[in-house]
Parts: structure tokens; C-alpha cells; sequence
């Protein structure tokens, strides 16, 4: 839900019902873990989150149709793709068109990877439910 809601342009995010993580059937403990990755992840954004830099124009393809994103830039001429595959049961495949001499990473749950284009297509699979986001350096 945070990536669709930034994918979407929102200016703020709240998180709440604190005591519904303490009723979840996976237990509060892996629940509030998932909470510090979401957070984590929202902190690593920040440059382009908080930057005035335009959004870059990329080419981006997805495998389905339920698939969303949103470019973004931040001050140090970075790119970012935000991904999200909403769908429960589908995974999904998104392909962005990138420089030759990029530099590519993934973040995704909370960690960040460096990934590999071919032919000047970098490939990212999305599971169901879930969101990552190419840096494009």
C-alpha cells in the first residue's frame, strides 16, 4: 500500500492501529518487522521522494495489466522507477529501458542490489503483492 500510494503522488504518509499488529494471524512480531522494512525502504527513497528534480521519462513495460509505477528523480541526477504488483495470485514481469553505461540497483524488502541490463533492458520480477524500485545511477 505505501508504494501504491507514492506511485500515486502522495505528499505524506501515516501509518496506523498500532494494536492491530498486536491481533494479526502471522504474530506482531513479523508484522512489525514488515512495518521497520517498510520504513527502511520508505528512508532510502527520500532523495527523490523530497527532491523537486522532474520525473524522467523512461520506457517501461510491464507482463500485466495490474502492475503500476512511477518514475522519479532526485537531486544528484538518479532515476527511479517505483514498482507495485497489487495482484494477489499473479506475478509479473517489468522490463525499463536504461543507458548502456548505467549503473542499476534494486531495492527491494528492504535491501539494496546491484542488477544487470541486456541489450539496454534491465528485467525486474515482481511476486504477488509485492514492490521494489530501480535506481537508474
Amino acid at each position: 500500500m505505501t508504494y501504491l500510494c507514492l506511485i500515486h503522488g502522495a505528499n505524506g504518509l501515516i501509518y496506523y492501529c498500532y494494536h492491530d499488529l498486536m491481533r494479526d494471524r502471522l504474530g506482531f512480531d513479523k508484522r512489525w518487522a514488515d512495518m521497520l522494512v517498510v520504513g527502511n525502504e520508505v528512508k532510502q527513497l527520500f532523495p527523490a521522494l523530497l527532491s523537486a528534480a522532474k520525473p524522467p521519462k523512461l520506457d517501461v513495460r510491464t507482463s500485466r495489466d495490474a502492475v503500476q509505477f512511477a518514475t522519479r528523480a532526485d537531486d544528484a541526477r538518479r532515476r527511479y522507477v517505483l514498482l507495485a504488483n497489487p495482484d494477489p495470485k499473479e506475478a509479473a514481469t517489468v522490463t525499463v529501458a536504461v543507458p548502456a553505461r548505467a549503473t542499476l540497483q534494486l531495492l527491494q524488502r528492504g535491501q539494496i542490489k546491484p542488477v544487470t541490463a541486456a541489450n539496454g533492458r534491465c528485467e525486474i520480477a515482481l511476486e504477488p503483492m509485492s514492490a521494489a524500485t530501480l535506481i537508474v545511477k
